[in-house]
């Protein structure tokens, strides 16, 4: 048998101007954590890294550090953060080579 369900309503918290205490909610658990409290899955930023390289050998630049990027600037302190961005410090490398400095530059400053 279907065990009886009593049905509760929550009213969601307001501050005195009158708008929704969404910090408040968030700590009582009644609201979805920040993003930033979210655990990362190791296994999607791994498939990044590997789309990211597999772009960077078809010729696909472009693509290819928009990932490199994502990775560095979103997941940092991560193994394909640091992958991503020795990546990038060779792409640099290689515009500073033939001579395409100011591309090396902005790579360089970015990842400051």
């Amino acid at each position: 048998m279907d065990p009886e369900v009593e049905s509760t309503t929550v009213e969601p918290a307001t501050t005195e101007a009158g708008g929704v205490d969404v910090a408040g909610a968030a700590q009582a658990g009644l609201a979805p954590a920040s993003e930033e409290a979210r655990p990362v899955d190791q296994t999607v930023l791994a498939w990044l890294l590997v789309m990211a390289n597999a772009y960077r050998s078809e010729g696909l630049y472009r693509q290819a550090m928009e990932l490199y990027w994502e990775l560095v600037e979103d997941y940092p302190g991560t193994p394909q953060s640091d992958a991503a961005r020795t990546v990038l410090l060779e792409i640099a490398l290689g515009y500073g080579g033939s001579g395409v400095r100011h591309m090396a530059r902005s790579i360089y400053e970015r990842l400051l």
